[in-house]
């Protein structure tokens, strides 16, 4: 893993283990050319967005609240509004830099995966990334991997919660499967929106235990602990990298 990509997940999940990246993980290596492609791409077409510290490369979050379905009888959410904003992003990165979209991969803890097949084969505009781009993976599905970008859908927003997402060792698997660069597209406002945002009631969090109120992958009230994936959208916050602010 490049230097940098590492520094969130190793803070969050981490905090008592000394972080040292080695000399193959320098970003000028050249098996880590396209994840300095990722960073001038969001440089020139997203100036608002802090760049990546000198000699690191940092993740990015694409803000888009998007509205999320949930299955009635399963539980299972998706959301196709944060589908094609993943989609357009790769589409927009890959044609502007010239990289093959078999660099990229999908990975989403819901049921967003089937959606971006159909949405892949329906829509002509993403005839170049359906020829190249592997197939899109779940959370559990994908453990024990590794690819060069990776998309992270989130596939839920402030009116759902955190949700399935808030599993700190879901959490973990999903955003340490990159190599070269790792974009998380979701809510940034997903566990602790604003108050009365779009109408919606700011959920409460327990001090003493971290914990809030949010459905199960079937759909089922839980209080879970939030305060690893809070913590991401935190960091992505407060190092200036979230897209769409």
């Amino acid at each position: 893993m490049a230097d940098g990509l590492f520094d969130m997940m190793a803070k969050i999940i981490y905090p008592e283990v000394p972080l040292r990246y080695g000399d193959e993980c320098r970003i000028t290596v050249p098996a880590f050319d396209v994840g300095r492609d990722l960073e001038a791409f969001i440089r020139d077409t997203y100036p608002a967005v802090c760049p990546s510290p000198s000699g690191k490369l940092s993740p990015v979050f694409l803000h888009n609240p998007g509205v999320v379905h949930t299955d009635k009888v399963t539980g299972s959410r998706r959301s196709h509004d944060q589908v094609i904003a993943a989609l357009d992003f790769i589409l927009a990165f890959t044609s502007a830099k010239d990289v093959d979209p078999g660099r990229i991969f999908i990975l989403s803890p819901y049921a967003n995966i089937p959606l971006v097949g159909k949405i892949l084969k329906k829509n002509q505009k993403y005839s170049k990334l359906m020829e190249s781009m592997p197939e899109p993976m779940t959370v559990d599905s994908i453990q024990g991997q590794e690819h060069d970008i990776v998309v992270v859908i989130m596939g839920t927003n402030s009116k759902t919660g955190p949700g399935f997402t808030a599993d700190q060792h879901r959490l973990n698997v999903m955003l340490t499967r990159h190599k070269c660069g790792l974009v998380v597209v979701g809510d940034v406002d997903a566990v602790n929106p604003p108050k009365w945002k779009g109408g919606i009631k700011r959920r409460k969090i327990d001090p003493t235990t971290n914990k809030m109120q949010t459905e199960t992958v079937t759909g089922e009230v839980a209080y879970v602990n939030v305060s690893a994936v809070r913590s991401v959208y935190s960091h992505f916050r407060e190092t200036g990298r979230v897209i769409g602010l």
